[in-house]
C-alpha cells in the first residue's frame, strides 16, 4: 500500500467507513489524509509505496496514522528506536511540535536517555518493575540511583583500588 493508501485506511476506520474501500469511494477523506501526510512532513510521497521507504519516513507514517484517531494522549513505544541522532530529534521535534499544536497529552518509552531528557517535561524510571525516580528531567538526572543504574554515571572507586595489595 500507499503512505496515502495506509493513512486513508486509517481514516476510513476510525470514520467506521471500512465497507468504503470500493474503487468508487477512492475519494472518500482524501483531503484529510493530505492534510496529515502534510503535518508530518511526507505529504510529497503519498503515492510511494510505504516498503520504498526509509526508516524514518516509516516512522512518520506510523504517526500519521496514529493522529487519525484524534487522540487526546498519543502513546509512542521507543519511537526513535533503530534511528540514526539526526532523524531522533527531527521525529522527537515534529512529534511535539503536533501534540502542542493539536493539545495532544504525550506518553513515550524509550531508552534512549538524551532523547528523553531533550524532550520530556516528566520523567517516571523503572527499574525491574520498581519506581526508581519520578519527576523533572532535572531532578531525575541528579537522582543517584538513575545515574548509577541508567547514566553510568557511578562513583565506584578507582580500579586500582581495588587490586589486593602486594
Amino acid at each position: 500500500m500507499t503512505v496515502l493508501d495506509n493513512v486513508r485506511t486509517a481514516l476510513l476506520s476510525f470514520h467506521r467507513r471500512l465497507g468504503s474501500l470500493l474503487p468508487w469511494t477512492r475519494s472518500l477523506y482524501m483531503d484529510e489524509a493530505y492534510a496529515l501526510l502534510e503535518q508530518v512532513g511526507i505529504a510529497n510521497q503519498a503515492e510511494r509505496p510505504c516498503s520504498v521507504l526509509a526508516y524514518g519516513d516509516l516512522k512518520r507514517v506510523e504517526l500519521a496514522v496514529a493522529l487519525t484517531n484524534a487522540p487526546k494522549l498519543l502513546l509512542m513505544d521507543e519511537p526513535t528506536a533503530g534511528m540514526a541522532p539526526e532523524e531522533r530529534r527531527d521525529v522527537m521535534r515534529l512529534t511535539s511540535r503536533i501534540a502542542e499544536k493539536r493539545s495532544i497529552g504525550v506518553l513515550f518509552t524509550e531508552h534512549d536517555m538524551d532523547v528523553v531528557f531533550a524532550h520530556a517535561t516528566r520523567v517516571m524510571v523503572l527499574d525491574r518493575g520498581r519506581l526508581l525516580a519520578n519527576g523533572t528531567p532535572r531532578a531525575v538526572r541528579s537522582n543517584a540511583e538513575v545515574q548509577a543504574i541508567y547514566l553510568g554515571e557511578t562513583t565506584a572507586p578507582p580500579v586500582s583500588a581495588l587490586r589486593p595489595a602486594p
